[in-house]
């Protein structure tokens, strides 16, 4: 019985150490880059990128959105509530244009900074968004999480909940 409690004790620490130096190597700053291309036109999916109070009804697991503050009938920040406790706050970062959407986040869960860019721009028969990333984590064993799990950074979950909206919102109109 002592062997096994010691032998879960030795993989647990090893686990943990494995984590931290992963996390230490990482460093603090993610920067990342997406292209999301779409059959749609750039002011469609423009305007279901930027329409904040229909959040709740397209991201999947997110409970509310609170307005925490509007400029010119601009949402400018806001926090959105997931169902399970956790919440993340958004700030935009200058004035939302018509190709361009900046906005910073941080979350509760993670204790996680980014700014985000999302650059709109219409192709032949797509629009194109180029999506950026720019953040900190500041713990070293929550980077080395992030990284042993390949998730160390959102944009690709930001390109699923953008394309699955534009979807549904496509269906929903014809």
């Amino acid at each position: 019985m002592l062997k096994i409690f010691s032998g879960t004790i030795i993989v647990i620490l090893t686990v943990c150490i494995v984590i931290f130096i992963v996390g230490y190597r990482a460093g603090d700053t993610v920067e990342a880059e997406l292209i999301v291309r779409l059959p749609y036109d750039k002011s469609y999916v423009y305007e279901i990128f930027t329409d904040i109070e229909s959040y709740p009804e397209r991201k999947r697991n997110l409970e509310n959105i609170e307005i925490l503050d509007r400029e010119d009938n601009q949402i400018i920040k806001w926090k959105e509530n997931y169902e399970n406790g956790s919440w993340r706050k958004y700030e935009l970062i200058g004035k939302s244009k018509n190709n361009t959407f900046d906005y910073k986040i941080y979350e509760s869960s993670s204790d996680y900074t980014t700014e985000f860019t999302a650059t709109f721009s219409q192709g032949d028969q797509f629009s194109e968004i180029k999506m950026t990333e720019r953040g900190t984590i500041p713990s070293t064993f929550k980077r080395g999480i992030r990284k042993v799990l390949l998730d160390d950074y959102y944009l690709k979950s930001e390109a699923k909940w953008l394309r699955v909206s534009i979807l549904e919102e496509h269906i929903r109109r014809n």
